[in-house]
């Protein structure tokens, strides 16, 4: 199998860029030098390596540990939610909604599902009805509490909260498709 190097090579990259990553645009001629020779003798060997096949890799790679971490709690946050209320859910969409999610999960440790076009669209979809579940907003607006002349301080966490998960959300897709 032609993963083993390139996982190799990814953990390599990892180590010597763990606080930044390479950069997504970078990414392609690092990783190269990264590759044993040998890699490039198997019949399956592709001639350019522009991300690992394992998703969880290639965004550490690329954007480091630090941004790694922020977008796994961002990922997994509103999933485990879920899974922790699965039994208790009524509503099978939901359910294969979940399903789904972690196929496509786990489907992207061993290929690029997550970053190529279709299928990353998707992907975020989902994520985005879990994010809608885990802060749902009341439907009637009457029942709202009054405004105050100055927000609260958890007002201002969340706020800032949803903005920095915004932020490296756009970024991250961004940075995911450009060049595909």
């Amino acid at each position: 199998d032609v993963r083993v190097p390139i996982w190799t090579a990814g953990i390599n990259l990892i180590r010597d860029y763990p606080i930044l990553g390479t950069g997504r645009d970078c990414f392609e001629s690092i990783c190269t030098t990264y590759l044993p020779e040998e890699y490039y003798l198997r019949p399956y060997a592709a001639t350019r390596t522009d991300h690992l096949h394992n998703h969880f890799l290639f965004f550490t790679a690329t954007m480091g540990i630090p941004a790694f971490c922020i977008w796994i709690i961002l990922m997994l946050y509103p999933v485990n939610l879920s899974l922790f209320s699965y039994r208790k859910e009524k509503s099978i969409v939901q359910k294969l909604l979940l399903f789904a999610f972690l196929v496509m999960l786990c489907h992207g440790m061993l290929d690029l599902i997550i970053v190529a076009w279709p299928t990353n669209f998707l992907f975020l979809v989902i994520l985005g009805i879990f994010w809608s579940r885990t802060w749902p907003q009341p439907k009637n607006f009457d029942s709202l509490p009054k405004t105050p002349s100055l927000p609260s301080p958890e007002l201002h966490l969340e706020h800032f909260i949803r903005a920095i998960g915004m932020i490296i959300l756009v970024t991250t897709i961004f940075l995911l498709t450009v060049g595909f």
